[in-house]
């Protein structure tokens, strides 16, 4: 196939190569023969103007001595119009104007042209003839020569003949269509070629190949590419070659050799489809023999590849079955395969059975290798039946301190804390020993050689009998001490606050809720005792954050010191403490207070070489007479701790229903009727204040403000109204409202929403309040919101105050998507070791160390300290408060990623609000 039809191939183009070498024969000859023809035409003309100027006398004429010959010149010029083919004859003067005129035809006298005038004044100059295609109706040749008398040239005489009689004499010689096309300078007709700007001045067969110059003139730029192509039209195909007309002739245009070249195109397509036709037959012919000859080989080709796999999955049965079926008498190459196969599946099916037996042997020690390769980390012990250790891997001698020397015959009960060992486990690892288990696995302490423990989880497997080493168990232990430390550490940091040790803001209510229900059940009293400490704030702005740290823990190791067993003393964030005091009366709690505020007057706290005096705004609710729920009673603790601090600081006040109490409790009452209103009628709005990156300055996120607009449309900040929404436990209610407002602004109104994600801001109770995620995993599960679009922003107090709560929730929504930023940071005083625990990616710089970066020092190396723990632990840095470039300029120099404040842009609602 592939021969015949490379000769297929190769004939195609041979007959092509020789249809081209055959049309450059073509286009030379009608090239000389058009050529010819118009120099025949020229000389004919020529010839015959030399024979009319001497009968015509148009010399004398010109000269005006005699005018008679011109009379004689018409009569022979009417005489043998048709014979000569003349239509006009043209007698001028030196300077180009008309002295006379003949016309064979009755057409009217046409004005001289430009052309012909220039060129009746070149002949006049050069004194020879010259030649000239003129076409206004139609086209004429015209041939223009001097007329002399006395050896100087007197006028200029011209004969003009149609190019029709060229053409059709072209056509007579050559077979081929002759075209002239000129310039169209007056515009399109019924013969113009629009797409070349040409018309045609002559054309054989016209009604057919002036359609056929037209088609082909939409598919080429011009007629020079024309003439690469061969066209077809209506079932012909033709050739078209191209003559500057200027070759020939003083005209603008060109001459068009049409040949009708379908035979010999038709020749090399039959040829080249009978070449494709004869190599297909070949192929099929080929194909169909050797299917026939090969049958028989193939079948037992089939048979023995069916059978090759089966002896390599071990069905050597069924392969020798397969391989003793002959199907060809022939000893061929593939006979003596298949035999050569089924011998030698006798001997591979015995290795088989042999390296079967020897993988099974190798398995148990195989697996024996690998189980202390694969536990090379972990502690690998063997034991006598006795109990007692035989080996030990490095990993022992490591964590624990002894030396293999010191562990050989050392009984593995010495090795565990002996106030672990119970009855349970000792009887268990006896059963072990003795043969009676096999499997043993259980945790226990391991006594270390320097009097440290580890957490180690035990798996003992007794071994086959008879081993010749005397090793009968196999001991493997995981250390997981740091696993039960890390666990005990949450546990722990769940109920407690890491600074101070006291028990956190969600241990607290635990314990106040349990107060409450003893209360009622056995109609107990309690008091509870709410304070902050007074100045603390100028303490850290003068000292820095450790002095406050320093008094923080101060405070706390007094507490722990003073309070009773059944107290309860609690961090609740920042520098506000609390403590339970159940079957405590009203004046013993205020004594206990007293005597607080006595002690830490009389011990200042020195830092840095400064003293402070401490004192404790404290204040006191009892439990029932101020309060039955937990809200309530705390409300009224609060109001009484204001009422110490009004009073001059470092006192206590107990609660009491007084007109000033009245009037706090009565505006609590109004405000919370003022917010459940706005709540209802959604006059909860909010402001968007721009984040800003500070290398480049171009906006990255928004953060939404809630404002409460009155009924009459003012605004009130959230510094007047939040307070009491705490109070009155609708803050819940509140962070609900803003991240449901947040959702549907991001995927209802589109349009309106900032360009950056959202940054939400979460009250401390949304921490341990689950209610406000609900919109917030349907409008994910439903594929209206995507993470990036909201980040929440909780203060660092609400994050350390229940942190087990809290680290559980944001977990929870990071595990989604979600991101989180810590607002307010350094107003809390919380360790930033203790907050890298949660998941958070932003990091927002209080404004008060922002304020006066540019003249304090301190602030300055604090925002320094606090980006680079931050960016250490992939955390981005905001700077709040920022209202000047020079304090953008300075917070960039210390490598904060983004700033906020009235500098990059104030709050403002949303277009439509």
């Amino acid at each position: 196939m592939g021969i015949g039809g490379a000769f297929a191939i190769l004939n195609y183009f041979y007959l092509e190569y020789q249809f081209q070498e055959q049309r450059q024969l073509d286009r030379r000859l009608l090239s000389r023969q058009v050529q010819d023809l118009l120099d025949r035409s020229t000389t004919r003309l020529q010839q015959i103007g030399s024979l009319l100027a001497s009968v015509g006398g148009f010399a004398s004429a010109l000269t005006g001595e005699n005018y008679a010959g011109l009379r004689q010149a018409a009569n022979v010029f009417n005489d043998f119009q048709y014979d000569l083919d003349i239509e006009r004859l043209e007698l001028f003067k030196p300077n180009a104007r008309l002295f006379w005129q003949w016309r064979g035809t009755p057409t009217p006298a046409q004005v001289l042209g430009p052309e012909e005038q220039a060129t009746v004044i070149q002949v006049f100059r050069e004194e020879k003839p010259l030649s000239l295609l003129l076409c206004a109706q139609h086209c004429t040749l015209s041939v223009y020569q001097p007329v002399l008398s006395q050896g100087r040239v007197v006028g200029v005489f011209s004969l003009s003949q149609s190019i029709a009689q060229l053409v059709v004499e072209h056509r007579s010689l050559t077979g081929s269509d002759l075209g002239i096309l000129l310039a169209d300078d007056a515009g399109q007709n019924a013969y113009s070629i629009p797409k070349w700007s040409m018309r045609i001045a002559a054309l054989t067969h016209l009604d057919l190949l002036a359609p056929f110059l037209k088609n082909v003139s939409e598919q080429s730029q011009d007629a020079v590419t024309a003439s690469e192509d061969i066209h077809s039209w209506k079932g012909r195909y033709y050739a078209i070659d191209v003559m500057p007309l200027k070759d020939l002739l003083q005209a603008e245009g060109s001459v068009l050799m049409i040949s009708d070249v379908t035979a010999q195109v038709s020749h090399i397509r039959r040829a080249a489809r009978d070449g494709i036709l004869l190599s297909g037959l070949s192929l099929l012919t080929a194909e169909l023999l050797l299917l026939f000859l090969m049958r028989l080989p193939i079948r037992q080709l089939r048979r023995l590849a069916d059978a090759l796999p089966m002896l390599a999955q071990g069905a050597y049965t069924e392969a020798r079955q397969q391989l003793a079926h002959r199907t060809s008498s022939l000893n061929d190459e593939i006979t003596i395969l298949s035999a050569t196969a089924l011998t030698l599946s006798h001997p591979v099916e015995e290795q088989a059975l042999a390296i079967t037996h020897k993988t099974t042997e190798l398995a148990a020690e195989r697996d024996f290798v690998q189980g202390l390769l694969d536990t090379a980390q972990v502690i690998i012990l063997t034991q006598t039946s006795q109990g007692r250790i035989l080996t030990a891997n490095d990993f022992v001698i490591q964590i624990t301190g002894y030396s293999q020397t010191d562990l050989n015959g050392k009984h593995f009960l010495s090795l565990i804390l002996e106030s672990k060992v119970g009855d349970d486990l000792e009887q268990a690892l006896l059963g072990l020993w003795n043969g009676q288990r096999k499997r043993l696995q259980h945790e226990a302490e391991l006594l270390c050689r320097d009097g440290t423990r580890r957490f180690v989880v035990w798996v003992h497997t007794r071994l086959h009998e008879n081993n010749p080493d005397g090793i009968a168990i196999l001991s493997v232990g995981l250390d997981v001490t740091d696993r039960v430390e890390a666990e005990n550490r949450m546990i722990w940091l769940a109920n407690h606050d890491p600074l101070t040790g006291l028990y956190n803001r969600h241990r607290f209510q635990q314990e106040l809720e349990r107060q409450f229900l003893e209360a009622d059940r056995d109609s107990t009293r309690a008091a509870i005792l709410l304070f902050d400490l007074d100045h603390f704030k100028d303490i850290n702005d003068t000292s820095g954050h450790l002095a406050g740290d320093a008094l923080l823990r101060k405070i706390a190791q007094e507490l722990k010191n003073r309070v009773r067993k059944t107290d309860i003393a609690a961090r609740l964030g920042g520098d506000e403490f609390a403590i339970v005091m159940p079957n405590q009366t009203a004046e013993g709690a205020l004594a206990f207070a007293n005597l607080l505020n006595q002690r830490l007057t009389e011990q200042p706290l020195k830092i840095q070489q400064k003293i402070f005096r401490i004192s404790a705004s404290i204040g006191i609710a009892m439990i029932p007479e101020h309060g039955t729920v937990m809200d309530e009673v705390m409300a009224n603790a609060d109001l009484a701790m204001y009422q110490a601090k009004d009073r001059g600081r470092g006192r206590a006040h107990l609660f009491s229903y007084d007109d000033q109490s009245k009037q706090r409790i009565s505006e609590r009452t109004l405000w919370k009727q003022a917010i459940q209103e706005a709540l209802t009628a959604r006059r909860l709005v909010f402001h968007y204040q721009p984040i800003a990156i500070i290398d480049g300055r171009k906006i990255r996120f928004f953060e939404s403000l809630i404002r409460l607009k009155r009924a009459d449309g003012s605004l009130i900040s959230p510094s007047e109204f939040l307070e009491f929404a705490q109070l009155t436990g609708l803050i819940n209610e509140i962070d609900r409202y803003a991240v449901e407002a947040n959702i549907r602004l991001v995927t209802e109104f589109v349009e309106r929403a900032p360009a950056g994600a959202v940054h939400v801001n979460l009250s401390g109770s949304a921490l341990t309040n689950r209610d406000w995620t609900v919109a917030l995993k349907s409008a994910l599960k439903n594929n209206l919101l995507t993470p990036d679009q909201l980040i929440f922003e909780i203060t660092e107090t609400a994050a350390i105050a229940d942190f087990g709560t809290a680290k559980e929730i944001m977990e929870d929504l990071a595990s989604l998507g979600f991101r989180f930023a810590i607002d307010d940071f350094g107003a809390g005083f919380a360790s930033f070791s203790y907050l890298r625990h949660l998941p958070v990616k932003f990091v927002k710089i209080d404004k008060s160390y922002v304020t006066n970066l540019m003249d304090n020092p301190q602030d300055r190396a604090f925002i320094s300290a606090i980006t680079t723990l931050a960016h250490g632990n992939d955390i981005e840095v905001i700077a709040e408060g920022v209202e000047n470039e020079a304090t953008l300029l300075a917070l960039g120099e210390l490598g904060v990623d983004m700033a906020q404040g009235y500098f990059i842009g104030s709050p403002q609602p949303l277009i439509g609000d």
